[in-house]
């Protein structure tokens, strides 16, 4: 089943459960897997009547928790309670939506909520029954239809950020700033942001000689996209920015595009099969002369994205390719492939894999003058290359006690947390 709670409507399930006496039915096992914002030790906490378990194979019920954006800026929060062993078989779904002004506070309690009230049907088949009472609140019903948005279903967002490094002889300086403006209504999306970084480093070689080097970034992104169907979505990207890591002095982009969902939208949070592709003009001017001997082109570009992905129990997986070419020389191209995946192999067992990898024949915009070694060292422009990746793999084993309803945050930040070692 699946409740979603609409404006004036909420349903405050609270759960006053008294604990069994020795010999009587023993507790629910619980298992808790957050693919979004979860304060696990609060839930423990609160929940005291559970028995929370470390692994899903000695479970009853695994609750998975994911997390997909909304029009209005929040999340909303989606509960799947997977019925394990005896309720093998039973599953059941739950939304909850948080504002955008959300604090972590009020989105713990809400999620906490939820799981209170997907676990009663649960608690009951358990022979809780007799432990567990329900209030409900239910106000009347406020229709929202028709009210009045003097927003106009616009969210914006203002964001800067100052960090600062240093020693004797090295400074690191790097600044950020930023606002975007979205509109999200359930046939159209449209999104407009502004960034702009700057980043300086100085390093002291000797008495007489710095060396310096200074990134400047700021860029103007666009994008307005239309549902067409429950798996096809039309849009219109573009783009205004300028890198001088990049030889950039300005670059305009506009390029419209299509995509296609082999799944419903309704069901991305669990699974989708996107194909996306675009095809536009990029005018672009350069700060210096580039390896082909170019200040100024119009570029036509192309590009194809296969994404999958999928979330499941055992643990989700997410793939992408991303393929790029320029139309006026065909060899100018870009594969990118990304994986991101947490599996859980077996009792205890995980593993994590990650990472991106990019086959590069597209650099365009180098500069023709060799970078000098100062440059170089401190990146102060781009370098070729055919490749660049970025990995990682893991394993993870944990055994032991199955189960423990301790909480204890005593010694949660050590001497070592602000950077100093004990």
């Amino acid at each position: 089943m699946r409740r979603t709670p609409s404006l004036g409507i909420a349903l405050l399930a609270l759960l006053a459960l008294v604990r069994p006496a020795t010999g009587q039915q023993p507790p629910l096992r619980i298992y808790v897997t957050c693919n979004a914002f979860c304060d696990v030790d609060f839930f423990r906490t609160e929940l005291d009547y559970l028995e929370w378990m470390r692994d899903r194979a000695d479970a009853d019920v695994h609750v998975l928790v994911n997390d997909t954006d909304t029009g209005g800026g929040g999340e909303r929060y989606e509960l799947m309670f997977i019925g394990l062993d005896r309720f093998e078989g039973r599953t059941d779904t739950l939304s909850w939506f948080a504002e955008a002004t959300a604090t972590d506070d009020e989105i713990r309690r809400g999620v906490l909520q939820q799981l209170q009230v997907g676990l009663v049907p649960f608690l009951v088949d358990a022979g809780w029954g007799q432990y567990v009472q329900v209030e409900v609140d239910a106000p009347a019903a406020v229709a929202t239809d028709g009210v009045e948005d003097p927003w106009n279903a616009w969210i914006f967002n203002v964001y800067g950020e100052t960090e600062l490094e240093g020693e004797s002889s090295f400074f690191e300086g790097q600044v950020y700033a930023g606002a975007s403006a979205q509109r999200v209504t359930e046939h159209w999306k449209v999104s407009l942001a502004f960034n702009n970084n700057y980043e300086e480093e100085r390093f002291d070689v000797d008495s007489v000689t710095t060396a310096k080097s200074v990134r400047r970034e700021w860029g103007i992104s666009s994008l307005i996209a239309r549902s067409i169907s429950r798996h096809w979505s039309v849009g219109m990207l573009g783009s205004l920015r300028s890198n001088t890591f990049d030889n950039l002095q300005l670059s305009f982009g506009a390029a419209p595009a299509i995509e296609y969902n082999l799944y419903p939208y309704g069901e991305y949070t669990t699974r989708y099969v996107t194909v996306l592709y675009t095809a536009g003009v990029n005018r672009v001017d350069y700060e210096e002369i580039t390896i082909y001997d170019e200040l100024q082109q119009t570029l036509l570009r192309h590009t194809l994205t296969a994404a999958a992905g999928v979330t499941q129990p055992w643990g989700d997986v997410q793939l992408s390719v991303e393929a790029l070419q320029y139309l006026h020389d065909l060899s100018r191209r870009r594969l990118v492939a990304s994986i991101g995946t947490e599996v859980n192999l077996f009792r205890g067992l995980s593993l994590d894999v990650g990472g991106d990898f990019s086959w590069i024949a597209d650099q365009i915009s180098l500069r023709k003058r060799e970078l000098s070694e100062e440059e170089i060292l401190l990146r102060g422009g781009r370098l070729a290359t055919d490749f660049s990746y970025e990995m990682r793999i893991g394993l993870s084993y944990s055994f032991g006690s199955r189960s423990n309803r301790a909480v204890n945050p005593r010694f949660d930040r050590t001497p070592g947390d602000g950077g100093y070692v004990f």
